[in-house]
């Protein structure tokens, strides 16, 4: 009984937070009412003046205002990816028709990445909130998504979904318990890291002097290494959005196509050349007597045109991949995101290397290389101006031309250990100090294939 009532109070209180969500949030409600009507009465000139500064303060009615105008041109330049911003915020909020408008996007690619998993999320959350439409747009999206696929997108609709409540949900704590006690959160995960630290510090002197059990040590190395993260700079982080990759930042073409597409991001289209076929032997003279063949000689001998008078008749060589590059001052010790997409049947015998590099030349540095094949490949590289050589390979369970987005995440830390994570699974851990400087730059090579590129990330260290 009581635990009804505590539920039922709970509705009420959350019913109540929601008729006056404007007051809360410290909106003049009668300003959020002129939004409304303005908007309701296509004064969009009216509902820009008053519903922008609302939507600032964050009200989540006048933010789902804002991106139906900026979706459609209503009184202000068309903005699709603006629109799917302001569609985000309220959608986090709980507004049902901005949770349905957000996942219409991303299941179109409009203003946003095409993606079907936030899709289907954002779809089966609007749903969830009644709203009329969006379990049949949700049920058409599952057409383009995998079994896993699917699994993923409905973890991340229930992520949000939980996410929402929590937001919405008032607190009844009577006071938050002291800092330091059980229970008691971090303050900021700068304070979590700044324990971590000093922890790596205390066991690190601990091994040098070996002053504890060998034993004890690893564990609680283990323990750290589960939540260390030195990489707190960010250095690089371009989704190419704004359509330019030429600037902020700026990528260099070294060779080949390199476009950004509204879909695919930064597209790479490459088919390498064909190996030469292998000439004919040219068939022995027959018949002749040795009067004639040496006749024939003295003659292509006198006739010939001296080396300098001959024509050039060498061709240029055909490239054998393309290449696009951005100098970057990278640490050592890096943590790098690829976010990429496998566009049509080329790819399939395709293959694409990333990574830093040290010199202008680009010949020396560690990459990663992406095969893909009957039997999918990912190696990590060192590579220098004489030779690469492989320092560990991964057997993928299934490739990336599925054509949906796949992200691959490497890490390298302050040791040289190196970890790298397809779609959030770890596929390979290793350790290789050869290269112990800094990096001048980041590399995307093509080898052969048809790749998007929606995101590439790189974050380095403080030291």
């Amino acid at each position: 009984m009581y635990r009804s009532f505590l539920i039922a109070g709970l509705i009420l209180l959350q019913s109540a937070a929601a008729a006056d969500s404007a007051a809360a949030q410290g909106v003049d409600p009668y300003q959020a009412a002129r939004c409304e009507q303005s908007f309701k009465y296509r004064d969009y000139a009216g509902a820009r003046e008053i519903c922008y500064p609302l939507a600032d303060a964050g009200l989540a009615e006048a933010q789902y205002i804002l991106g139906v105008m900026l979706q459609n041109g209503h009184g202000v330049v068309r903005n699709p990816s603006d629109a799917a911003q302001w569609y985000t915020n309220a959608a986090k909020q709980g507004h049902t028709e901005a949770q349905f408008n957000l996942g219409s996007m991303y299941r179109d690619g409009s203003g946003v990445w095409q993606d079907y998993v936030e899709a289907y999320a954002w779809l089966d959350v609007a749903a969830a909130s009644g709203h009329a439409d969006a379990a049949s747009a949700r049920d058409l999206v599952v057409r383009n998504l995998t079994p896993p696929r699917l699994a993923d997108a409905k973890q991340r609709a229930a992520d949000l979904s939980q996410s929402i409540q929590s937001a919405r949900a008032p607190s009844y704590a009577a006071e938050a318990p002291p800092e330091g006690a059980p229970g008691a959160a971090p303050e900021d995960d700068a304070r979590v890291q700044e324990i971590v630290d000093r922890l790596r510090a205390i066991v690190t002197q601990a091994e040098r002097e070996r002053s504890a059990d060998v034993t004890l040590l690893q564990d609680l190395r283990n323990l750290v290494n589960d939540y260390y993260w030195p990489w707190r700079v960010a250095l690089l982080d371009d989704d190419f959005r704004d359509g330019d990759f030429t600037v902020n930042p700026e990528w260099a073409v070294a060779n080949g196509d390199f476009r950004v597409e509204p879909r695919a991001g930064l597209r790479s289209r490459f088919t390498p050349p064909a190996p030469p076929a292998a000439s004919a032997p040219k068939p022995k003279a027959r018949n002749q007597d040795l009067a004639t063949r040496l006749f024939g000689a003295i003659m292509s001998e006198v006739t010939r045109e001296p080396e300098s008078r001959q024509p050039e008749t060498r061709q240029p060589a055909l490239p054998t991949q393309a290449e696009i590059h951005t100098t970057l001052d990278i640490t050592n010790a890096f943590a790098i995101t690829i976010e990429l997409t496998s566009l049509g049947a080329a790819a399939r015998n395709g293959a694409i290397q990333f990574g830093p590099y040290q010199g202008y030349q680009r010949e020396t540095g560690y990459r990663i290389e992406y095969k893909s094949g009957p039997q999918p490949v990912l190696q990590l590289l060192r590579v220098f101006p004489s030779a690469s050589s492989v320092i560990e390979i991964a057997n993928l369970e299934s490739g990336f031309e599925d054509g949906q987005p796949h992200t691959i995440e490497w890490r390298r830390d302050l040791e040289g250990g190196m970890a790298v994570i397809v779609d959030g699974n770890e596929v390979m851990r290793t350790t290789d100090r050869a290269l112990r400087e800094r990096f001048n730059g980041f590399t995307l090579i093509n080898l052969g294939g048809d790749y998007g590129f929606r995101r590439v990330a790189v974050s380095g260290t403080a030291e």
